[in-house]
Formats: C-alpha cells, structure tokens, sequence
C-alpha cells in the first residue's frame, strides 16, 4: 500500500541519492536546488516522502501560488518501482491531499529545464493533466 507522510531528517540523504542517481541526474537539472530547499527554513514547498509497505520509494514537494493554486514536483527514486503503476499512486495520493488543502489547480513541470520524460508525460496526461506548452496543469473540482 502506498502512503504518503512529512519528510523526516533522517530522509535526506535518501533523496540525496535518488537525485544524483543515474535515473534522476538526466531528468533534473540542478538537484542541489532542491536539496537547498529541503533545508531553507523559510521555503513554503512541502515536503513528503511516499513509501510502499513503510520502504520509501519517491519524494514530492508542493507550495502554493496564486491563492488556491499548487506547483509540484515528484520523483520515484527506488528503480524496482518504475513502471509498476506506482507514479500514478503517488501521483493521485498527491492530488488527493492537495484538494484536503483547498487547491483547485496543480501545476507540474514534469521537465525541470530537460528533455521531458516519456513515462511522465504519458502519466501526467494519463491523469488528466493539460499541457499548456511549458507546464502540465490538472483542475481539482
């Protein structure tokens, strides 16, 4: 079972690692901004880790903008997770806790100044999300 819950501490150099992995490293351009982040005491991005059977698996980060508005980033880090239908759990667990939180719209950026990747784009679209030309937007009723 998939679940969401708040980053701890000690998951840092978990995503330190997923980030700097091969699988990562050609998706997203400059991890140490995201790992500055994590540690940026004044940042409004939350951040969770989603684990299967309490084993993490994947790290997304979320912050408001525009009122009820939500931009998000997601990564599935454990390889043994790709493509098994875990991108869109979390994905869904995501939106879901977004909605909790009153967004009526989620905005991903699914290339991070790369190449988008296959697999995200055909989930991203999978799931209803629009692309506008530069980012993927889903509306939450």
């Amino acid at each position: 079972m998939l679940t969401l819950r708040p980053l701890k501490k000690k998951d840092i150099p978990l995503i330190a690692r997923w980030l700097y992995g091969e699988h990562a490293a050609s998706r997203i351009e400059n991890p140490e901004d995201w790992l500055a982040e994590i540690h940026d005491k004044d940042s409004t991005f939350i951040h969770i880790i989603a684990e299967v059977d309490d084993k993490p698996m994947g790290y997304c980060r979320y912050c408001p903008y525009g009122g009820t508005g939500f931009d998000m980033d997601y990564l599935i880090g454990e390889l043994e997770y790709i493509p098994r239908g875990f991108g869109r759990l979390m994905l869904d667990r995501a939106l879901a806790l977004l909605k909790a939180q009153g967004a009526t719209a989620v905005t991903v950026d699914p290339d991070d100044g790369k190449t988008i990747n296959p697999g995200c784009r055909e989930l991203l679209e999978s799931c209803f999300f629009l692309w506008d030309g530069g980012f993927y937007t889903y509306f939450l009723r």
